[in-house]
């Protein structure tokens, strides 16, 4: 990721985390964007002109539609949060490859799936379960189900090294009960705004993701 970032910052972005976009508004074929910037707990304002927006703060993303002025309410869709927690396996990993059971029947999610991170360490997940609020504390509860899960794939599985990991959210913008969706893009076609480009249930698996403090 960081060689990612020298070579986009070599090329002209300018990458502003912490940044909090407050108001976007275009006219005359301009995009006026008001933000405040975070600097090691230091509030400063910010302000800039662009003349193509692109709105892809995936989970905050109809947040962030909602402060643009000329786009209708009715050209955002609804949000849905789907939090999936991970487990991760004490020990040498069981597996050289990556598993992928059969996706979930409602779409939800992929199933309990087994990757190894860059450390070789094996974690299981995420399970899919939709929430109202933004929170990130994982269910130890869930240890059993997830236990039965991975021993379709993986029955000498040892069930007393899956530990709590991490959790994260998706953004969905279809709810328990109905159908999949899809991801949408929205362009002027859509919301009548030139220069607007807005993305809506973007889901990687790790967004938003925090990591379990002990």
């Amino acid at each position: 990721m960081q060689s990612l970032l020298f070579q986009a910052e070599k090329n002209g972005v300018s990458f502003s985390p912490f940044t909090e976009i407050k108001s976007v508004e275009f006219n005359l074929g301009s995009f006026k964007v008001s933000s405040i910037l975070n600097h090691d707990n230091s509030l400063e304002d910010y302000k800039f002109e662009c003349n193509q927006f692109v709105n892809c703060a995936g989970i905050d993303a109809q947040q962030l539609s909602s402060h643009i002025k000329g786009v209708s309410k009715e050209h955002i869709p609804r949000l849905y949060l789907c939090k999936g927690d991970y487990f991760t396996y004490s020990g040498p990993s069981p597996f050289e490859h990556l598993i992928y059971p059969i996706p979930e029947a409602n779409h939800m999610g992929l199933g309990i799936h087994s990757t190894v991170d860059i450390g070789g360490q094996t974690r299981f997940g995420p399970d899919a379960t939709y929430v109202e609020e933004l929170n990130y504390n994982i269910d130890a509860s869930k240890g059993q189900r997830i236990f039965q899960a991975i021993q379709k794939y993986f029955p000498g599985i040892d069930n007393s090294k899956l530990h709590p990991a991490y959790a994260g959210i998706r953004p969905k913008i279809a709810g328990p009960g109905e159908p999949a969706a899809d991801f949408q893009i929205h362009g002027a076609d859509i919301h009548g705004v030139s220069g607007l480009v807005q993305l809506f249930g973007i889901e990687p698996s790790r967004i938003n993701i925090q990591p379990r403090h002990w």
